[in-house]
């Protein structure tokens, strides 16, 4: 074989496929079909069978609507495989799959290709019609009825989210509007024609449910609970069995927030023997309900076992607490009491103060003050402050069991000091400040203050002391030194509210009106809801002679806290100053609805009746105030006046009398 050379090889292979290219491919098909051995297979039960199965194709398509090609018999042709290299005399077919036709280039048939070839011919080059499948006249109504409902479905999506934003932005009334809305939209669900039962189920039904999860959910937040309890009572009939869980305990929750505490116990007990083991979260938030429960009703020895049951599987601050609060009421021995405290400092915190300390030294501040608002850390930070909140409750219950509470804090400032709880130190000591000025031990709140007006100090807590100190020394009467705290305070915290207030309140005691209005916006930027903040503007606002927005300020005030005496006062106050009396009696006589018996008001009242030029009213106010308060010298000098110009001098001679033995 070596020593053969390529050309007789060639030779040798292209004698064993003599012949292969003479037979032509419709000679063969002629000749096969004609064969005697395929015609007896034809008329056997095997070609009864596809003129059967023929028959039914064709009856389906004319039911389809579908047009179908006439069956055409695949042409038989001799295989043609080649080899070598396709330009040279060697050449010839690869394989079967090349010598039946088929090639690579073939793409994806269409309409008009042919059933055998990838290219949609036949081999001899002829076109074949392949069916294509269209829907029928009776498949359009089910698909209209699909196409409508996903246009509704779209909208009522819609309807929902917006929903949802108006509760967040505690927009109640409209997100009721957004609701009825969308049971508009449920009645056109309902009437949505020629939809097939089985995909009316499968599409419909989801869609309605979450509408009255939506539903009930607003109704809670806008506080219409009986509404919302009907809606809760109707998804209970309507949900599975995996939901049922769910909705009975929003209707435990509803039932305590009604007050309906046995009914809400009831449900909450039947959770507790349904709910599996395996679900440790669900039986926590039950277990924690049905404490609560207990404990509004006033069983405390029952809620302290739940809090226990829950301690058991959790080291929650809430629930030790809770602990603490039912041995409180139940007037346990100080022990039990103790050792409840003790538990709950000892819980671990597992958060840091700032982003910067789970990090590598190497990370830029920019880095940190950027994720210093991530809401990861500022939810650790949420736990962190709720935790700091209870161990201060909790002191404030130790500390006040004894008639000494002072010693009642140190007791605890040193369980938090053995716990090695370092950031809650100075919260306790500056309680145990609170607590001596409670007592008006000025001396010893100083003492306990300045001890935290130190760099060292957290910065929250030192403005927190040195607002305290500024407090105090501007009652004490020491001013100077009060100034030094508010800055202090101002310093350490520019985001505190009360260290803006005492810096303006300083500001306005020396006059100072327009760095005093600076102070009180600021604290406005800060809470813009603060009554002190917007009272103080207003205040200021009046002392630098601009009336209209002094005024403006209150009005917007008198809107939140409708009928507020003092803010009544200062809109007459100004009234007075514009100049319009009629309107400063207006706003007197709320104040004086509120309060019948104030002497001062109703002096006030007199005066501007007698400026309107209303005599008698004037009269019957001073006098009301005279019978209510006889010692104001004021009042006797109006009335002495008064009977004078009336010629009824004998009166008159009183009240002169009454005023001079006053004075």
């Amino acid at each position: 074989m070596a020593s053969k050379s390529r050309a007789s090889l060639r030779d040798e292979f292209d004698d064993l496929y003599e012949g292969y290219e003479d037979s032509s491919v419709l000679g063969a098909q002629k000749d096969i079909l004609e064969d005697p051995g395929l015609q007896r297979a034809i008329q056997s039960s095997h070609g009864e069978r596809d003129r059967l199965g023929t028959a039914r194709r064709n009856l389906l398509s004319s039911r389809l609507g579908i047009q179908t090609a006439k069956p055409v018999p695949r042409p038989i042709q001799t295989p043609k495989l080649t080899t070598g290299n396709k330009n040279s005399d060697a050449y010839r077919p690869a394989s079967s799959i090349r010598g039946a036709g088929y090639t690579a280039k073939s793409g994806r048939s269409s309409a008009s290709s042919g059933v055998g070839s990838p290219s949609g011919r036949l081999s001899s080059g002829t076109p074949v019609m392949v069916p294509t499948i269209e829907p029928g006249e009776n498949d359009q109504p089910a698909r209209a009825a699909i196409n409508e409902f996903r246009r509704l479905e779209r909208e009522v999506q819609t309807i929902l989210d917006d929903a949802a934003v108006l509760v967040v932005q505690n927009q109640h009334a409209k997100a009721i509007e957004k609701m009825k809305q969308s049971e508009k939209m449920r009645r056109k669900l309902h009437e949505i024609p020629d939809w097939n039962p089985a995909e009316r189920k499968s599409h419909l039904d989801p869609l309605l449910l979450k509408m009255s999860w939506y539903n009930a959910e607003v109704l809670v937040a806008s506080h219409r609970l009986d509404d919302a309890m009907k809606v809760y009572v109707e998804l209970r009939n309507t949900v599975g069995p995996d939901e049922q869980l769910s909705v009975l305990m929003r209707i435990a929750l509803l039932h305590r927030r009604r007050k309906e505490y046995e009914q809400a116990l009831k449900l909450l007990h039947k959770l507790l023997d349904d709910l599996p083991t395996d679900q440790s979260h669900d039986r926590l938030v039950v277990l924690r309900e049905a404490a609560a429960c207990h404990a509004l009703t006033g069983r405390w020895d029952t809620a302290y076992k739940y809090c226990q049951m829950i301690l058991q599987d959790t080291d929650g601050p809430e629930a030790a607490f809770n602990s603490l609060v039912c041995l409180v009421a139940l007037k346990s021995d100080s022990k039990r009491i103790e050792s409840a405290f003790v538990k709950l400092v000892s819980l671990k915190a597992d958060f840091s103060a700032t982003p910067g300390d789970r990090m590598d030294p190497g990370v830029s501040e920019e880095y940190k003050e950027m994720i210093s608002h991530d809401s990861l850390f500022m939810w650790e930070k949420q736990r962190k402050q709720k935790l700091e909140l209870y161990i201060l409750n909790a002191a404030q219950l130790v500390a006040n069991l004894d008639s000494d509470a002072i010693s009642g804090y140190e007791w605890c400032i040193e369980q938090a000091k053995n716990a090695g709880r370092t950031d809650i130190l100075s919260a306790l000591e500056i309680a145990k400040a609170n607590t001596y000025l409670k007592a008006e031990n000025f001396a010893k709140t100083l003492e306990v203050l300045m001890s935290h007006d130190t760099d060292e100090e957290e910065p929250n807590l030192r403005a927190q002391s040195c607002g305290m100190l500024a407090f105090l020394n501007f009652h004490l009467g020491n001013f100077k030194l009060s100034k030094e705290n508010a800055d202090k305070a101002y310093e350490a915290n520019k985001l505190s509210l009360q260290a803006c207030l005492n810096k303006g309140c300083l500001e306005y005691k020396e006059d100072n009106f327009s760095a005093a209005l600076q102070y009180f916006q600021e604290a406005l930027i800060l809470n813009s809801a603060d009554f002190r903040a917007s009272y103080y503007a207003g205040m200021t606002l009046k002392a630098l002679g601009n009336y209209q927005d002094a005024l403006t300020v209150f009005m917007k005030l008198n809107s939140v806290h409708l009928n507020r005496p003092t803010v009544l006062y200062q809109i007459s106050q100004i009234y007075q100053l514009m100049e319009e009396p009629a309107e400063a009696f207006a706003q007197l006589e709320k104040i004086y609805t509120l309060h019948p018996r104030e002497p001062f008001i109703l002096r006030q009242l007199g005066e501007l009746a007698d400026k309107l030029g209303d005599k008698g009213a004037a009269l019957w106010y001073y006098n009301e105030s005279h019978r209510i308060f006889p010692l104001n010298v004021d009042v006797l000098n109006w009335l002495g006046r008064f009977f004078v110009a009336s010629q009824f001098p004998e009166k008159a001679i009183t009240y002169f009398e009454q005023a001079s033995k006053i004075e």
